[in-house]
Order: C-alpha cells, then structure tokens, then sequence
C-alpha cells in the first residue's frame, strides 16, 4: 500500500499545487482582512456582539477553506482518478499483483489525506497572517491566548476530516462519463451549496454547519467511495 502511495505521490504536479496553495492563503487572508477594515463595527454587533473578535475572523475563514477544500478535493480527484480513466492509464495499474479494490482505496486515501492536510495548513496559515497584520496595525484587540483552545484544534480538526469525505461526492458525477468538467462543476455546485453562508456573516444559516446535514453528506462520501471502489472491482474492462 505505501508503495503505491508513493506511486500517486510521484505523478502529482507539485509545483503547481504549492504556488496554488501560497494564492489561495493569501486571497483568503487579504480578503478577510479587507473585510474586517472596511466593515463598520456597530453594523455587525447586533449579529456578532464582541465584533471584532477573532472568533469572526476564524468563522469567516473556515467557511472560505471549506469552499476551497471542496474544489480542491475535486482537482486532486481529476489528477489521481478521473484522468488516469480518460487515459486508460489505469488499466496498466490493474496489472499489478494486487487486488483492485486496494489499489482504488490508496488512491482514495492519497485524495483524502491531502484534502485534509491542505484543509489543516490553510486554516493555520490563513489565521496567522491575519495574526501577524493585526500586530502591525491594531484592529482586533482581543487576546489570541483566549480564543484558542483545546476544544478549537479538535474542532479544525474534525472538520478537516469532515470537509475531506464531503469531498468525495463530485466522484460520483466524475465517474458517470470519465469527465473533468463534470467532477468540477459538481465540487464548485456542492461547496458553494453547502457551506456558503445565505445571510452573510450570520453562521446559523451555513447548512454545512448543522449536524444533521453534515452526517448526511458524510454517509454520502463514504457510499460515493465504496460504490467506486466496488465497481470498478466487479467490471473486468474499464
């Protein structure tokens, strides 16, 4: 298995992800810290009495990185599934002595380890920079030791994970036709759908922060990733 997981490490274009991750931090940070100078604060204090607080700062960027996580997802999806299909690249996997279902489930675990630790780094790095401009020109002036805390890093983390399995669902529109356009649309309808707040800033109507919806949508992840897996197991040509 970790041997072909380093297989799909190799084939990823490495450089392009990196340089996209440095642009999507930064377009985030900058983006919420525009936001939070040009916002007047007695306009939002009736939604969010202590703003501005970092509580609204890590809320704002947590429904960006889930957004962007998604599509990532997809992207990665496109590079390590989707296209090896269109290519039939992967018929020359299934040539390996080893069960299918366990070479489609590390390709499955390489998306979702990634997704989860691209998810992780954002959030961190997204939260620092707007840390480190607050230092250098004063807006927030709650302690950063008050709002962080152990039930936080559980929270990021649980939701990295979450985001990850969500993030499978495009697959299944990808899988139909082998298509790229298809696996995207679906990644940018789904994020955009789920996470997006409808009364912006107001978190209550973000339906991927209601439980019920997010167990949902993980029970479909999880059935898009075994229908696949299964799938592709039974079929003797891809």
């Amino acid at each position: 298995m970790i041997q072909l997981l380093k297989m799909d490490i190799k084939k990823l274009h490495w450089k392009s992800y990196l340089f996209g991750f440095v642009i999507i931090n930064f377009a985030i940070s900058s983006l919420v810290w525009l936001i939070v100078q040009e916002i007047n604060p007695t306009d939002l204090q009736a939604v969010y009495p202590n703003y501005p607080d970092y509580h609204f700062i890590y809320r704002f960027i947590l429904t960006i990185v889930r957004i962007s996580t998604t599509i990532v997802a997809a992207i990665f999806m496109v590079d390590l599934i989707i296209n090896e299909y269109k290519s039939k690249t992967i018929t020359v996997l299934f040539l390996y002595p080893l069960p299918r279902w366990k070479l489609l489930l590390s390709k499955i675990l390489l998306v979702g380890v990634l997704t989860t630790i691209f998810f992780l780094a954002t959030i961190v790095v997204s939260f620092s920079l707007i840390y480190m401009a607050n230092l250098y020109s004063p807006i927030i002036t709650e302690q950063i030791t008050s709002f962080l805390s152990l039930r936080l890093y559980l929270e990021v983390f649980i939701q990295a994970m979450v985001t990850a399995i969500i993030g499978f669902i495009p697959l299944f529109f990808g899988m139909v036709r082998k298509s790229v356009i298809a696996t995207m649309v679906a990644a940018v309808v789904l994020a955009f759908n789920v996470y997006l707040p409808i009364h912006a800033p107001n978190n209550v109507e973000v339906y991927g922060s209601r439980p019920l919806i997010s167990i949902i949508l993980v029970v479909a992840g999880v059935a898009v990733v075994c229908r696949f897996i299964y799938r592709t197991s039974q079929r003797d040509i891809v």
